[in-house]
C-alpha cells in the first residue's frame, strides 16, 4: 500500500479533501459489492451538509 491509497489524490480546490475522502470511499465501496451500485441513501452531516 502506498500513501496515496492511504489519504487520497492531492486534490487543489476550497473542498479537495472532501471530494477526495468521497472519491476513495465510492472506490472502495465498488470493490467491495464488485459492481457499480444501483442505488444508496446517501445521508450527509457535519461539514458534508
Amino acid at each position: 500500500m502506498d500513501i496515496f491509497e492511504i489519504i487520497g489524490p492531492v486534490m487543489i480546490s476550497p473542498s479537495g479533501s472532501h471530494t477526495a475522502g468521497v472519491v476513495r470511499l465510492g472506490n472502495l465501496t465498488r470493490n467491495i459489492l464488485g459492481e457499480e451500485p444501483r442505488r444508496a441513501k446517501i445521508i450527509l452531516y457535519n461539514s458534508f451538509a
